[in-house]
């Protein structure tokens, strides 16, 4: 038998090469859909707990009794000063003692002057606060703040804001009397007035007695219907209260980087006027569907029942405790800094570990890539280009964010573009979208310029940028430092590891496998703050987001250029694809619908002087609504003259004669009812009278002309105003309930000349049933201060020397323009 040498029994050599290459491009689609998973889970930490009801309806904290609290008060919107605000407080006073507490209406005309436009103007208001006060053993202790406002806007019923923490506060003031549960320190319940005008409420409540021995501020507000009610506001020092409220909440939600931002932010809560008593406090609020916002989808309905108990249940868990604890303990040395994650985890530290961590990622970070360097690890030429890269992808992604919303979305979609501060529907979808589509053009640019780049170059190089953002965030906003201190130590960690595998025999797949470690930690940091600040800060800084967006996405630069090696434009095509259809998604979910409402302005003025009417609207665009008033081609008018906050050009309609000499006699201007008439030492006349609206109107405004002004102006025994100090033409009565009582100080001789200028809401006045009312999937625009109002403009000339002393029987103010029409 004869054997040739040239043949063999076994197997022939298996091609591994292919097999391998094959097992990495699995490896890196599985790695974009962990990133898509863990974004996913990320957003989880916006949503208020699914079980909430479930553990209210369990607890002493009973949610059924809260919510017919809040079906009663938020029936219509009630804001300060009308009818339906008085029958809110007269419902909350009267359950109150009929719980048999100790319940006060503070009621105090509160002056205050401010810069409108380069004008100053005076502003008179009379907020009617309820107090609520629970004794505790201890009469030495200080005390428990605890404050929501009762308020709402004039366009919307305020269920969320401010309704939920009433109806919350109602609840747990009955659980804490009839349950007879202990309390150490006092408890006092502020059921603020005035919130939405200028936080009047809060700041006619620091003249209270009450007011004195505050040691805690607990704040609930609220900026949408839905999500978590987050803690995004603190005093400084806050260590030992962020400990206590990780320690008895059951729902802990809330971040240190809300605290940062917000400091910046120009609005404000109640809990704003409470920080000047220096005591340590807490503010919690939600955002989520920023849309109902200050509208009339803010209502019982439209309320996240969750996000309602939750708020239920933090609240009565903080004031049990605080309520029992030395407030004087409170204070600490330092900051907390602090966050909640998806899985219900929450977490904080003293701020001085932030500086310490920041040190230690500095030093490892450089002795990486010392090393490596000397090791052949990396090319410094190429980290350092990565690092510009870094910055460079970033601030595209905020010029194409910016430019895309404003010069594509919104020219073909111009309902984009009448969303209230850019609070637009579907915005979550839209956010996806433009993360989607802005990161798929950054990997094209990627594939075709740095295809071949080293992954741990390109990690490198953003991590030298985050480092930069770690450095500033600890010496100036430690609160944020643990978005940028938990990517980089990640990251630190996943490029350590990778880079120590990378040269082992067929292992490159493990170097991707541990970048892909960091990567989720970064995307799951980045998804729930990225919402957050969507929800906060709305559309309206689209290229703040997609800064933001594309600074975090350079800490996955290593992962990006590993996958791209190996998928390379599948994986580009994969992302353009679904940001393409979440975009799809998004517009098609933002157009108005009867639940998705379109805002609209209308508002109308009659100048009595001059008899003119006219229908006016502040829209950038008209609707079928309001084309009815103001036909399909409306005047474009300015009304600076009258409202000097109001520089936006206006369209204009003259109102039609025969409709209004029907409705005119609706409009009668304000009455003056002199009480009494002193002629001073020096000639001058004091005049005593009552400034009386026909209408009870919510806004009225004078604009004092000429040359001669009052010597003076009183408001319940307080001089406001003296011509001395060149106060302001312009005083506005602002929800002063029809009537206030006024002493003006005239000087001899001289006439004074004023002009008023009455608003109060009801387009019914003069809408009568000759227009058709709203759609169902039409609403009042929020947050515009003359839509749906009825606006009367009438000037008078008082004239010292026609001024008579008072009949008893008939009071008058004679002046030479007395009649009202």
């Amino acid at each position: 038998m004869t054997t040739n040498s040239n043949s063999t029994n076994r197997l022939p050599d298996l091609d591994l090469s292919k097999n391998y290459i094959l097992a990495e491009r699995w490896l890196a689609w599985f790695m974009i859909l962990a990133l898509f998973v863990g974004a996913w889970i990320g957003l989880w930490a916006v949503d208020a707990p699914k079980n909430a009801v479930e553990s209210a309806i369990s607890a002493d904290f009973q949610y059924p009794m809260a919510l017919k609290h809040l079906q009663t008060i938020c029936q219509k919107p009630h804001s300060m000063g009308t009818a339906e605000h008085t029958r809110v407080r007269e419902y909350m006073v009267g359950y109150l003692r009929l719980l048999g507490v100790e319940v006060e209406v503070q009621a105090l005309p509160f002056v205050e002057e401010y810069e409108r436009a380069g004008t100053s103007v005076l502003h008179i208001f009379k907020p009617h606060n309820v107090l609520v006060r629970l004794r505790g053993t201890d009469k030495n202790a200080q005390t428990v703040l605890v404050a929501g406002h009762y308020d709402s806007v004039e366009q919307g019923p305020g269920a969320s804001d401010d309704g939920v923490a009433v109806a919350c506060m109602l609840e747990l003031i009955r659980l804490l009397k009839v349950n007879k549960i202990p309390l150490k320190n006092d408890v006092v319940f502020l059921f603020s007035d005035g919130e939405e005008i200028n936080l009047l409420g809060a700041k006619t409540f620091m003249q209270h007695e009450w007011a004195k021995n505050i040691g805690f501020i607990l704040n609930f507000e609220a900026r949408g219907s839905e999500g978590a009610p987050l803690l995004f506001q603190t005093n400084a020092n806050n260590l030992a209260a962020i400990n206590a409220f990780a320690e008895v909440v059951p729902f802990r939600q809330g971040n240190s980087a809300a605290v940062e931002v917000y400091k910046m932010m120009p609005n404000g809560t109640d809990f704003m006027v409470f920080e000047s008593l220096k005591k340590q406090g807490l503010n919690f609020a939600f955002i989520g569907n920023h849309p109902a916002y200050h509208t009339v989808q803010d209502n019982v309905q439209n309320l996240d029942k969750n996000t309602f108990a939750t708020m239920g249940l933090n609240m009565t868990a903080l004031v049990k405790h605080f309520a029992n604890t030395d407030l004087t303990k409170i204070e600490s040395e330092q900051d907390a800094v602090f966050f909640h994650d998806g899985l219900e985890n929450f977490w904080y530290w003293p701020a001085s570990q932030s500086h310490w961590a920041f040190s230690i990622l500095a030093v490892g970070l450089a002795a990486l890539i010392l090393i490596g360097r000397l090791l052949g690890k990396f090319y410094l030429t190429s980290v350092f280009l990565w690092a510009f890269l870094t910055l460079f992808y970033a601030g595209l992604a905020a010029l194409l964010g910016w430019g895309f919303w404003e010069f594509v979305l919104k020219s073909t979609h111009p309902h984009l573009g009448e969303a209230v501060h850019g609070a637009v529907y579907a915005s979550e979808y839209f956010l996806m979208a433009f993360v989607l589509l802005i990161e798929g053009i950054l990997l094209i640019i990627m594939q075709i310029f740095h295809k071949k780049e080293r992954s741990a170059d390109a990690q490198a190089g953003g991590l030298i940028v985050w480092l930069l953002l770690s450095a500033i965030c600890n010496f100036k906003f430690v609160g944020v430092s643990y978005i940028v201190l938990l990517p980089t130590g990640l990251g630190l960690v996943g490029l350590f590891l990778a880079v120590w595998f990378e040269d082992m025999t067929k292992t490159k797949w493990l170097s991707g496998l541990l970048l892909i470690l960091p990567a989720l930690g970064v995307v799951f940091l980045a998804s729930p703050f990225l919402v957050s600040v969507l929800q906060a800060l709305t559309f309206k800084l689209v290229a703040a987001l997609m800064l933001l967006y594309a600074l975090f996405a350079g800490a996955l630069n290593g992962i990006r250029t590993w996958i791209l090696q190996r998928l390379g434009w599948g994986a580009i095509w994969l992302v353009l694809l679904s940001g393409s259809m979440a975009l799809l998604w998004a517009s098609l979910n933002s157009f108005y619908s009867q639940d998705q409402k379109r805002p609209n302005s209308l508002y109308f003025m009659a100048d009595l002087d001059k008899k003119e009417y006219a229908w006016f609207s502040g829209d950038s665009r008209l609707d079928e609504f309001t084309t009815q008033f103001l036909g399909s081609t409306p005047e474009i008018g300015n009304l600076s003259s009258i409202f000097s906050d109001i520089n936006k050009p206006q369209f204009r309609q003259k109102a039609d004669t025969v409709i209004m000499d029907t409705l005119i006699s609706q409009l009668f201007a304000p009455e003056i009812r002199v009480r009494e008439v002193k002629k001073m030492p020096n000639g001058s006349l004091e005049v005593d009278f009552d400034f009386v609206s026909a209408r009870a109107a919510e806004h009225t405004h004078l604009y004092i002309a000429g040359e001669t002004l009052p010597e003076s102006i009183q408001v319940a025994d307080t001089v406001i105003w003296r011509a001395i100090n060149k106060p302001s033409r312009h005083i506005a009565l602002i929800n002063f309930e029809g009537s206030e009582r006024f002493v003006w100080t005239l000087p001899k001789g001289q006439n004074i000349r004023f002009k008023v200028v009455e608003g109060k809401l009801g387009l019914n006045e003069v809408a009568s049933g000759n227009y058709k009312a709203r759609r169902k999937s039409m609403m009042p625009s929020p947050n515009v201060r003359t839509t749906d109002h009825v606006y009367v403009i009438k000037s008078y000339d008082i004239d010292p020397s026609q001024i008579k002393m008072p009949d008893k029987e008939k009071l008058g103010f004679q002046t030479k323009n007395s009649k009202n029409k």
